[in-house]
């Protein structure tokens, strides 16, 4: 499982981390949904002084089992 995280940077002065959900199966198909969510971002709001400081598609590892629920 990939989750997305965007760090979105307003008027040059505050950083704001925005994580998803843990649904991506790939890297790729998260970088895709990043590219899409940005670009949908309306051009009033990017000439107000949003923008991107990074993004990242970070892996999760699955839980392990649990040992005693074996028994």
């Amino acid at each position: 499982m990939i989750k997305a995280v965007i760090v979105l940077i307003f008027a040059n002065h505050w950083l704001y981390e925005v994580e998803s959900l843990p649904t991506y199966d790939t890297k790729n198909e998260c970088i895709k949904m990043i590219h899409a969510h940005l670009e949908a971002i309306p051009q009033d709001i990017l000439d107000n002084g949003l923008g991107v400081h990074s993004t990242e598609c970070v892996e999760i590892p699955f839980p392990k089992k649990n040992p005693r629920r074996e028994q």
